[in-house]
Parts: structure tokens; sequence; C-alpha cells
């Protein structure tokens, strides 16, 4: 019996010498994870702005479509046209034209394209080069004869 409360008294004692980390333990490991921080935000900026760029290329693309879907399934004609970081877009209505209806683009991309294009009910379109971009990085979204687009990257 006597042993036995010896043990017990050590591993009380043991307990007691090391309870935490101390502040100098605390410090160096912020140090070191705001130092791995800053390494990988500036790694990782440029990845960030590409994918700005793409989301706002796939979001124009699906506008694209629709408005050719729009004139498919509406059996018109509707136009487009790209003014000021605004996509501008309308559609014949027996023989006039309706007013111009307006959608906000992203405003971190800068648009870029000369005219009007044309959406026709047979799927068809006048083809058309739209420029986008953004900071570094320049995509060209391109819509064929068949109404259909693709993308390009600039270099």
């Amino acid at each position: 019996m006597i042993e036995i409360s010896g043990l017990e008294e050590n591993s009380v004692s043991l307990k007691n010498e090391r309870a935490g980390l101390s502040l100098i333990e605390v410090m160096i490991a912020l140090c070191i994870v705001s130092v791995l921080m800053g390494i990988g935000s500036f790694t990782l900026h440029p990845l960030w702005k590409k994918h700005q760029l793409n989301t706002a290329v796939n979001s124009f693309i699906s506008d694209i479509q629709l408005m050719r879907m729009k004139a498919i399934l509406e059996k018109r004609t509707f136009q487009m046209k790209i003014s000021g970081g605004v996509l501008f877009y309308h559609s014949m209505e027996e023989v006039t034209w309706s007013q111009w209806n307006e959608r906000q683009l992203d405003k971190e991309v800068t648009y870029s394209m000369s005219g009007v294009t044309s959406f026709y009910d047979k799927g068809f379109a006048s083809p058309k080069t739209i420029i986008l971009k953004g900071n570094e990085y320049s995509r060209k979204v391109i819509i064929n004869i068949n109404g259909r687009t693709r993308t390009s990257e600039i270099y």
C-alpha cells in the first residue's frame, strides 16, 4: 500500500510541472503562420485575378446563349451591343424594334465590342468578337455564324 500511494504523488507532481504553452512559443507560432500567409497571398493574387476574369467570361457567355435561346423560342430577332460596361439588348416586334433593355456587366472587367450583333429566329447570328480584359489577363469571346460561342486567351 505504501508503494501505491507513492506513485500517485509522483504523477500529481508531473502534471503540475507543464500545464500549457509559454508566451514565447505562442508568439513564434504566430510569426511563422503570418509569414506563410503573406507568402501565400502573393502567390495566389494572380490566380485570383484570372479567376475573376473567367467568372466574368462565363457569365457573359451565358447572357449570349440566353439571348440566342430567346430568339429561337420567341421566333424573333434579338440584337445586343456593349457600351460602358453595360449590355444593351432589344428585339424585333412585328415591324419595329423594342426599346433597349440593359444589364450591368462585371465592373472588374472591361468589355470591348464594336457595333451590334444579331441573333435570328433560326439560331444563327452575325459573327462578332468581344474582348474582355481584367488587369493583366485578356480573353476573346467569339460568336460564330451558327450562334455558338467559344473563348480563347490573348497572350
